[in-house]
């Protein structure tokens, strides 16, 4: 997904199988969704150059709950909730494998989910999901 920066808000750093990464929480724009989320770069010396630069970025989350099956009429796509970093996903199942990881479509050949799903919950292709995302992390492909 292709993001634009509007601000920065504080330096922060997350821990990755062991390493601490650092990072910015931000507010962001792009073509699909805008709201707030941690930016996860190597493209930085100063954090104030991060506002208005551009960057593809992978999208993660510290955590999903909330998967099922969409209401009828939910339109796909991510949308800012009102706790900051939180959104609200509807997609639809691509693909499903046998360890019961979900393959998500949100925008066609832009931004997908791979999502373990709960064992009791029966997903096929092109069932319809929604769930909630916590945590957004935006991690620059470049990083």
């Amino acid at each position: 997904m292709l993001i634009q920066v509007c601000s920065i808000k504080d330096p922060v750093t997350i821990k990755v199988h062991g390493k601490a990464i650092a990072g910015y929480k931000i507010s962001f724009t792009s073509r699909v969704v805008a709201g707030e989320a941690i930016l996860l770069t190597a493209a930085v010396n100063h954090p104030q150059n991060l506002i208005g630069s551009s960057f593809s970025v992978e999208l993660s989350c510290k955590r999903l709950d909330g998967i099922v099956h969409a209401r009828l009429g939910r339109v796909n796509g991510i949308y800012a909730l009102s706790d900051a970093e939180t959104y609200h996903v509807c997609g639809v199942v691509a693909q499903v494998d046998s360890d019961g990881v979900a393959s998500i479509s949100v925008v066609p050949n832009s931004i997908f989910f791979l999502i373990n799903i709960p064992p009791s919950m029966h997903l096929e292709p092109g069932d319809k999901v929604e769930f909630d995302m916590h945590g957004l992390e935006l991690w620059d492909e470049k990083f």
